[in-house]
């Protein structure tokens, strides 16, 4: 009988370098049961400084603890340096392997404000807009919703949710986009929502002298 799924082992092999780095990431509760026809699981490991262009990558996850859960052998992925470090057809290719990542959240427990911080994408991958969402897991509703711009020469856009609900379960959404007048790599690639993790903004409890 398979063990209960802790986490995930990630292997990512550098053809070039021949060398191999291993990642685990481990589930904030353990699955006992998987259907391979119903269930699906959804993870992000966020790795800095780790790829190059035109350099071979083979990648590797598997279920942690290894025992006779199995793994699943990614296919080997070469991501190709552009020519010219300007929006064009060969950047927008590369653009479907970008992903998008948050700095950690601020979350002002007086005023009940959330301010999210994120990395955009190099001006090269033709992103320039970036849906932000705040949802309440809770009541399962989209609490409050930007689109920010990024001009190319801050380093990392910022926006403030203000005046959140305490005591639920929130969540925030980044997803590059584009406003609906202009083309976006988008619409022909599976662009990825980068989810934060679920957090609370607690009660304020006011004490009488």
């Amino acid at each position: 009988m398979p063990h209960s799924i802790l986490g995930f082992i990630v292997r990512i092999n550098s053809t070039a370098l021949n060398a191999t780095k291993t990642y685990l990431t481990r589930l904030e509760q353990p699955i006992d049961n998987i259907s391979m026809n119903l269930s699906s699981i959804e993870f992000f490991v966020e790795l800095g400084s780790l790829f190059l262009f035109n350099e071979t990558y083979s990648i590797e996850v598997s279920f942690y603890p290894e025992g006779k859960n199995g793994r699943n052998t990614l296919i080997r992925e070469t991501i190709k340096k552009p020519e010219k470090d300007v929006c064009g057809k060969a950047t927008q290719d590369i653009a479907k392997s970008w992903v998008p990542s948050f700095d950690p959240l601020t979350v002002n427990e007086i005023t009940a404000d959330v301010e999210v911080e994120f990395l955009p994408a190099p001006t090269s991958l033709c992103i320039t807009h970036y849906s932000l969402y705040i949802q309440s897991m809770s009541s399962n509703r989209i609490l409050d919703y930007v689109m920010v711009k990024a001009t190319g020469n801050e380093t990392r856009p910022r926006h403030t949710f203000k005046s959140m609900p305490r005591e639920e379960k929130l969540m925030i959404n980044l997803l590059a986009t584009e406003p609906s007048k202009e083309q976006c790599v988008c619409t022909h690639f599976r662009c990825i929502t980068v989810k934060s993790n679920e957090f609370t903004i607690p009660k304020m409890v006011h004490r009488s002298n």
